[in-house]
């Protein structure tokens, strides 16, 4: 059996500890708005281009700047041919993009699903019972990505917020009861006093973490 590949994060320390990104499984990134969730992201996909691997990329948040995927990309000498990049404009539209790129994504591709639960949050009334549907439709949609990770070598990375928990005193994902169940493993990023990003490894990798600064190219260890 061959050994499993990788997909370079451009973070020294984390490649050298877990390798990357390994290739086949879900992967789980949780943060704050701007703590370089979304730069990370983007610089896998650059790094992964020179590859010749496709990437496709879901803003559901529209919040992914040309300028700033093109300044990353400037930076790592990546080919942004191979990165297809789709704006769903509704929750129903999420789920059928979801479903069509885990049945026909080519094998081995990288799949990116930034800010996963916006549009499910922007869609919720507040009355459990309609709600629910959304949650289904939320689990649905990871378990197809699931699928295709185990059976045609896709490998998925979703971004999520997090939210505070006050009777817990804790920060976790949004619905985390359905994406840390799917996810392989879990990396959290979250912003120092300093103004730096911290890296952890949460679930899923030996513990680890890195300190790190975003900038015009990327992210990169300080």
């Amino acid at each position: 059996m061959s050994s499993p590949a990788y997909f370079k994060t451009g973070i020294k320390s984390f490649d050298t500890a877990d390798g990357g990104v390994r290739s086949g499984l879900m992967y789980l990134v949780s943060g704050e708005e701007k703590s370089g969730r979304t730069s990370l992201a983007l610089q896998i996909a650059c790094i992964a281009s020179r590859g010749n691997v496709r990437t496709y990329l879901l803003d559901c948040g529209g919040h992914i700047h040309y300028l700033r995927l093109s300044r990353i990309a400037a930076n790592w000498g990546a080919d942004l041919c191979r990165i297809e990049i789709t704006f769903p404009r509704s929750f129903k539209e999420q789920e059928r993009t979801i479903v069509w790129v885990a049945d026909m994504a080519p094998a081995g591709s990288l799949v990116i699903v930034d800010d996963f639960t916006y549009l499910h949050r922007v869609q919720m009334v507040g009355d459990v019972n309609i709600d629910k549907s959304l949650f289904h439709s939320l689990a649905f949609q990871m378990a197809c990505l699931k699928e295709a990770c185990k059976t045609r070598n896709l490998t998925s990375i979703f971004i999520t917020d997090v939210h505070d928990v006050p009777p817990k005193g804790i920060t976790t994902p949004v619905a985390s009861a359905i994406t840390t169940y799917f996810a392989d493993v879990h990396l959290g990023l979250f912003s120092d006093i300093s103004g730096l990003k911290i890296l952890k490894t949460i679930r899923g990798l030996a513990p680890g973490e890195y300190r790190l600064r975003i900038h015009e190219g990327g992210i990169s260890e300080d």
